[in-house]
């Protein structure tokens, strides 16, 4: 089974009450391991946690571990600091690290707002790293909390139709697009899922013209339009569309693998000729 090919980006982008705006969680800049900041009592938020805190906020992630790592917060200091030191392996893509940290924010008494977004983030991480029954859980418990909203119901959705779930997964992405209708993520996934099991075709079709409408540039966004062209037999545009994701994401096993599939049937259909200006095969890696 195929799984939708999101462009899923990292919830810890957003940093809490920080607003930020990136596309996810680069794969260099790795920090070192992670090793426990000594819990200390004291007086005043410890410096090199604020320091830390300031270079996080700055995006100079792998600074702002190293930083908060020589923090010796109080006890009552110490949820912000593993909130923080969570977020920045995150975005170094240390993701065991990030899990030890945010799984300690999760069980504190940090507040809400942190809570909620260490959550997301512990379920982004699940994702990437295809823990899909893991990822389930974080999601689902932010719903049993009262954290319902259209970003969780399409993670949800992600993650159920990855383990084969597709009515719970169409359920869920369905409820994310009752509540907020241009959410991109839930119209690429619902109209890619739909596509892969062939059905609905003209909503897929709808769903997805309205994901690559938002971010025309998206290769996933783009693929998913790509073979719902393919599902509905319209091979050149499936063509076109796919070709069109390729270049932008070049080394995309998945795209690939849709356009070979498109290609080899317009060659058993003998309509190469039908979309001219395209490659006629997939170009090597």
């Amino acid at each position: 089974m195929r799984r939708p090919t999101n462009n899923y980006s990292s919830p810890a982008d957003r940093g809490g009450a920080n607003k930020g705006s990136g596309r996810g969680v680069p794969n260099t800049d790795r920090a070192g391991k992670a090793r426990s900041p000594a819990k200390r009592g004291g007086s005043g938020t410890d410096n090199a946690l604020r320091e830390g805190v300031r270079l996080f906020q700055q995006k100079k992630y792998t600074a702002a571990v190293q930083e908060l790592l020589q923090a010796k917060p109080s006890s009552d200091d110490y949820p912000q600091l593993a909130y923080y030191l969570g977020l920045s392996y995150t975005h170094v893509g240390s993701y065991d690290e990030a899990l030890l940290y945010l799984e300690q924010v999760v069980t504190s008494d940090i507040g809400l707002p942190h809570i909620y977004q260490s959550r997301m983030i512990l379920g982004y991480i699940y994702t990437v790293t295809e823990r899909y029954r893991l990822a389930e859980f974080e999601f689902s418990k932010l719903l049993d909390e009262g954290f319902e909203s259209a970003k969780v119901h399409a993670a949800l959705g992600h993650v159920l139709f990855a383990q084969n779930q597709t009515g719970n997964s169409i359920e869920h992405l369905e409820r994310a697009l009752e509540m907020d209708p241009q959410n991109s993520t839930a119209l690429n996934s619902l109209g890619y899922i739909m596509a892969e099991n062939e059905m609905r075709l003209p909503e897929a079709y709808e769903y997805c013209k309205q994901a690559v409408k938002s971010a025309p540039h998206n290769p996933a966004y783009l693929d998913s339009l790509g073979w719902v062209f393919f599902r509905r037999r319209q091979l050149p545009e499936a063509r076109r569309v796919l070709s069109e994701a390729l270049k932008k994401a070049p080394h995309h096993p998945e795209i690939r693998s849709h356009l070979r599939t498109v290609i080899d049937e317009i060659k058993r259909n003998g309509e190469l000729s039908l979309s001219p200006g395209v490659d006629a095969e997939v170009p090597e890696e």
